[in-house]
């Protein structure tokens, strides 16, 4: 196993699994955002708080379930029973679907997926609940991987936006040194805000929590610009 697949697998995860999102119920005067328009909502270059460049995707319908939390090559046994039932409590059985958009932005050290969804009525849940479940619940653990290799998840500061860090961690003394050199590459903030059925989810690779955070502000008031105009 060479170096850099530890950083491919995270990488590959974030932009292929579908989107990890979850929204409380729309109610009266719900806006629905189209594909075309959750894209032209996201962040431009210009406006990305770093600099970046920037691709983007609209997608017309994602399943959001229990399996779209984003921990497939993880062993959710291996932590205890309450971050267990929080990693595997954010979805219905049944899932939801909803039309989604994706940001994908890079910069000489980071890598950032901004993604943004429009949820229907039918959707009863609520993402900033759930991943702070997640923040509290599983704060310290660490989920076992494939080779000694883990995900460990911890907490935000107080006063962070709903979500967690998770970072690769590795028992293995073959992984010890190079784990030493790539730990600040791998590591991932990822931070949610939802109003009503529209919502951001921000999922930065080496970023630190004041940056997501600005990311994270930035998108959500460009979402919010593109749910009045379409009001």
């Amino acid at each position: 196993m060479n170096a850099s697949t530890p950083a491919r697998r995270l990488t590959s995860l974030l932009l292929t699994a579908p989107v990890a999102l979850a929204l409380p119920a729309c109610g009266a005067g719900a806006v629905h955002l189209t594909p075309e328009q959750l894209e032209a909502a996201l962040l431009t270059e210009e406006e990305f708080p770093l600099q970046a460049s920037a691709d983007t995707m609209a997608q017309d319908a994602v399943t959001l379930d229990a399996d779209s939390q984003l921990f497939n090559d993880y062993t959710a046994e291996s932590v205890d029973e309450q971050c267990a039932a929080a990693l595997h409590g954010v979805y219905p059985d049944d899932g939801v679907q909803a039309p989604t958009a994706i940001g994908d932005y890079a910069t000489g050290k980071h890598r950032i997926i901004v993604r943004t969804m429009s949820l229907p009525e039918q959707a009863e849940l609520d993402l900033e609940e759930g991943f702070a479940a997640i923040a509290e619940a599983c704060d310290g653990q660490t989920l076992a991987g494939a080779d000694g290799e883990g995900l460990t998840l911890t907490a935000l500061s107080d006063d962070a936006p709903a979500g967690f860090h998770q970072s690769v961690t590795s028992s293995s003394p073959l992984w010890a040194e190079l784990m030493a050199e790539l730990t600040a590459l791998l590591d991932t903030h990822r931070v949610v805000s939802q109003d009503g059925n529209n919502a951001v989810e921000v999922m930065g690779i080496g970023l630190s929590e004041t940056e997501a955070r600005d990311i994270l502000e930035a998108q959500e008031a460009k979402l919010a610009d593109a749910v009045a105009a379409a009001r």
